[in-house]
């Protein structure tokens, strides 16, 4: 069974750092089920650079629990703006769910006192 993945942030760095490998590389045993972004030219973006996996699901940056529960994903993977990364990575754990995030992990003092 191949483990499930989303992305949240659909950057630069989140395509080719995380999506291309998943998507070619890891294929057999690695699947992208997920992409949520607050800007949907990014899913363009995706699209664009990866046209035989326009089917892969896209949220809003309000719909995470929605994704969550649509795509059963194992991982999140954290790549967007530094200042949503807690809070999709204490979603995420909330959730019981592994994650994988670019630094950093939180921008405030605040962030780094979430639960």
């Amino acid at each position: 069974m191949r483990k499930r993945y989303v992305i949240c942030g659909v950057s630069g760095r989140a395509l080719g750092m995380f999506a291309k490998p998943i998507l070619t590389d890891f294929s057999s045993t690695c699947e992208l089920v997920g992409l949520l972004d607050c800007d949907p030219l990014r899913f363009t973006t995706f699209r664009t650079r990866f046209p035989e996996n326009s089917h892969i699901k896209t949220y809003n940056e309000s719909e995470f629990e929605q994704m969550v529960v649509e795509t059963k994903p194992d991982v999140v993977i954290v790549a967007g703006r530094d200042d949503t990364h807690a809070r999709y990575i204490v979603r995420a754990l909330a959730n019981h769910l592994d994650v994988i995030t670019e630094k950093p992990m939180a921008t405030t003092g605040l962030d780094c006192k979430k639960s």
